[in-house]
């Protein structure tokens, strides 16, 4: 119903509750969530009903992936048992959010997770940041000029006043800019 979906899209913290798309995704949503809350319901009662009892074991946990090609820029620490690997673009709104979350992945679990970030530029100017962040890494100060990217929702015009921001050695720094 209307009601449910804007109760819905007022839990989910949507700015715009007359989006006609945001409510048929809504209800679509709402559709899916009721059919398979029902299905849930009905193995549930049939369960119970025949007295049924699942009598296999479960399986052993997957082996763990191995991680080729370089493990840098990373975040977290770098012996961590859980590694995060994030393809990234410093231009993408989603990619700011997903850094955001995994900021706060690594302060909750400073020991078990570390992040290590591959650049993926799509937008314009990302290729720019990408290469910058990356020279800033070879100074060892990835993490903060990274996070100043991301605060700043930062262009290839912010290049240059994030590094003095970060407190890089800006003739380094201007030399592996230009020499990509």
């Amino acid at each position: 119903s209307d009601a449910e979906i804007d109760t819905f899209l007022k839990t989910q913290g949507s700015k715009v509750p007359d989006d006609a798309r945001g409510r048929q995704q809504a209800r679509v949503y709402l559709g899916m969530k009721r059919q398979s809350d029902a299905e849930r319901a009905f193995v549930t009662q049939l369960f119970q009903k025949y007295q049924v009892r699942v009598a296999l074991s479960a399986p052993p946990p997957p082996p763990p992936e191995t991680v080729l090609g370089p493990m840098d820029p990373v975040l977290g620490k770098p012996d961590a048992p859980v590694t995060i690997i994030a393809f990234s673009d410093y231009r993408c709104p989603y990619c700011r959010d997903l850094s955001r979350t995994l900021d706060q992945l690594l302060e909750r679990y400073p020991d078990d997770v570390r992040v290590v970030y591959r650049n993926y530029p799509l937008h314009d100017d990302s290729d720019t940041l990408a290469q910058a962040t990356l020279c800033a890494a070879d100074q060892g100060k990835f993490a903060a000029y990274h996070q100043n990217v991301f605060a700043r929702n930062a262009g290839a015009k912010d290049v240059a006043p994030i590094a003095v921001d970060v407190g890089l050695d800006l003739p380094s720094f201007d030399a592996c800019i230009k020499d990509q």
